[in-house]
């Protein structure tokens, strides 16, 4: 899939390329998927394609994306954001052992950001797709906690109820996101925490008021 090609202006300024983590910067040549939307650098694009996990044909890159991951912590053991770029393309292997290692070696080179809640709630979310629900629910229940005083992303604490089954809570807090406008929506028609709700009538209806309907 061709990407659209574009000079970065101030929509596109300040987004995290998926490739190579760094800011895109104004007035540079910028590549735009075409199926979810995300901007990369051109440079970075060239060859590889989109980067964004969450979308769906660049999940079918995977293997080749474990392998240059792999290369890249070879140079690098301590570059966080590989070990949650590995994660990810583990977890959509099903090889849930291998993402959750990944995934807590990013939270341990996070510092500060160790507790972050984004973070947590990706681990509860592997959790829960590898049949641990204790655990994934445990992080659930504090995120939910935390959100009564501190900003914690609804979308999220939708996919952990997603990966647990429990649909009705997840659309629950997916209507929530949508009330606050959350941006992790834009990911909503491609990324696959969402297959289990598919095909529910109200997931069409929120596609439909996000703006992302047929």
């Amino acid at each position: 899939m061709e990407p659209i090609l574009l000079t970065a202006g101030n929509r596109e300024a300040g987004a995290l390329c998926p490739h190579c983590g760094n800011e895109v910067v104004s007035g540079e040549p910028v590549a735009k998927c075409r199926a979810c939307g995300m901007v990369h650098h051109q440079t970075c694009w060239e060859g590889k394609g989109c980067g964004a996990y969450s979308c769906a044909p660049a999940r079918r890159q995977y293997d080749g994306a474990i392998e240059r991951l792999r290369k890249t912590l070879e140079m690098d053991s301590n570059f966080a954001l590989a070990h949650a770029r590995l994660a990810v393309a583990y977890e959509y292997k099903g090889m849930y052992e291998e993402a959750i290692a990944e995934c807590k070696r990013m939270i341990e080179l996070s510092g500060n950001s160790a507790d972050n809640p984004s973070n947590l709630a990706a681990l509860a979310i592997l959790y829960a797709e590898s049949g641990r629900g204790d655990r994934a629910r445990d992080i659930l229940n504090r995120l939910k906690e935390r959100s009564q005083r501190e900003n914690v992303s609804p979308t999220e604490i939708a996919e952990i109820h997603a990966a647990l089954g429990e649909i009705d809570q997840a659309f629950e807090w997916l209507e929530m996101a949508y009330q606050v406008r959350s941006t992790d929506l834009r990911f909503l028609k491609v990324s696959q925490s969402w297959d289990s709700l598919r095909s529910d009538p109200r997931f069409a209806d929120l596609l439909r008021r996000v703006g992302l309907g047929e």
